[in-house]
């Protein structure tokens, strides 16, 4: 499903049907709610990741807010009847369908602040989220937030999210993810230490043998 158009998914909803019963079996539930979330949440990341890359990193427009309402357009375009088709197929509620679309948005924001070298300015980045999910009457508005974690001289963004993947509902499921609703802020503030920890010790790994 990865970097499928949604209109190629919608137009054989049967199809798309087995496409999440396979994934359920994949990841070994039976709950076609978690299954239908998690795809979704895969599929919107490989599809906002490329849109956000280009749409922080091409401002040679004079009107901005016409080029952030053509790519809601297109994101949303894509995005909406999807979680219609999902909310139709599996119950699985919409808010939650569109909070991991948020979430996917603002991660592909964060993931360009982690970029080596810093290129793009982490204040503006915030405001560049805010701006494309956070306009009024938006499906996705406060459903995520990304919030600045100095490091190394700079700044990294992580993603604070108001709704829940299912993911915690898998069979030996992984940890409740970074970004989490129910993950405490403290424990959430210690992991995100521990990741940039062993990132820059990989860093320096790398450095010393090259």
């Amino acid at each position: 499903m990865n970097a499928v158009p949604a209109e190629r998914l919608l137009r054989d909803r049967p199809a798309l049907g087995r496409i999440v019963r396979a994934y359920s079996r994949a990841a070994g539930t039976d709950e076609t709610a978690v299954a239908a979330s998690l795809l979704f949440q895969a599929w919107a990341v490989s599809v906002t990741r490329p849109a956000i890359a280009g749409l922080v990193g091409a401002r040679r427009v004079p009107d901005e807010d016409a080029l952030f309402a053509w790519a809601r357009a297109r994101l949303f375009g894509q995005i909406g009847p999807l979680v219609e088709a999902l909310h139709d197929l599996a119950p699985v509620g919409r808010r939650l369908l569109w909070g991991n679309a948020a979430a996917a948005c603002a991660g592909g924001f964060a993931a360009l602040a982690a970029e080596p070298g810093h290129p793009f300015d982490p204040d503006r980045l915030r405001a560049d989220a805010t701006r494309l999910l956070d306009w009024p009457g938006s499906p996705t508005e406060g459903l995520a937030e990304l919030f600045p974690v100095p490091h190394g001289g700079g700044t990294r963004l992580f993603v604070r999210r108001r709704t829940c993947c299912l993911r915690y509902r898998l069979h030996d499921a992984p940890p409740t993810c970074l970004s989490c609703r129910l993950l405490p802020e403290p424990e959430r503030r210690r992991r995100i230490s521990l990741r940039l920890e062993t990132e820059a010790g990989e860093r320096d790994s790398i450095s010393a043998t090259a």
